[in-house]
């Protein structure tokens, strides 16, 4: 599953670049493929010169860049002191009833195989679908790392703990955006 790294303030944000080196460019168009993804999700390809003259194609899930262009409307909404985002805006769950039929209706598994079976979990602040899909035998590598909503801007993870005899327990927890709805349960707040 590819990932995304956003960065909400992007100077200085990749000192790497000092040791690696890198070419500038210019994006030049943006395709969007509909089975671009190995999953045959949509993905998005931008093309670019770069300044020595060479084709750069670069590729994410649409739902990735989606959720980063959220990620950095918020953030730069809330500098200025804007609400970028409202619940009846985007048609989110207004009392805890809506929020639990959305959550179940966009819950589900697809694929056959133990391989294959992807796991489709909504957002768990607003319940939009396909929040985070992944391979079940991938769950808990991929849901340990942030995932963020593209209808809310809302980021979490989960943090897996092993326990003696075996037994697991697991906390999602917010990495970032507003406050969740007063009628769910309090979700600790961690750093991405």
């Amino acid at each position: 599953m590819p990932r995304l790294d956003i960065q909400l303030d992007g100077d200085g944000c990749w000192p790497d670049l000092r040791e690696k080196g890198f070419r500038a460019g210019v994006i030049e168009g943006v395709a969007l493929l509909a089975h671009g993804m190995q999953s045959g999700a949509p993905s998005v390809t931008f093309r670019a010169t770069l300044d020595d003259g060479t084709i750069a194609l670069v590729e994410t899930s649409l739902v990735l860049l989606e959720s980063g262009v959220r990620a950095l409307r918020n953030g730069f909404d809330a500098r200025r002191g804007v609400d970028s985002w409202t619940p009846s805006k985007l048609g989110s769950p207004t009392t805890k009833e809506e929020y639990e039929q959305r959550f179940h209706e966009n819950t589900h598994a697809s694929g056959f195989g133990f391989e294959n079976v992807q796991q489709h979990t909504p957002c768990p602040f607003c319940a939009a679908p396909e929040w985070l899909v992944v391979k079940l035998i991938e769950l808990e590598t991929q849901s340990s790392k942030e995932t963020i909503c593209q209808e809310c801007g809302r980021g979490a993870k989960t943090i897996y703990t092993r326990e003696p005899g075996g037994v697991t327990r697991f906390e999602i927890v917010q990495t970032r955006g507003g406050d969740a709805p007063p009628w769910l349960p309090t979700i600790r707040r961690v750093e991405p």
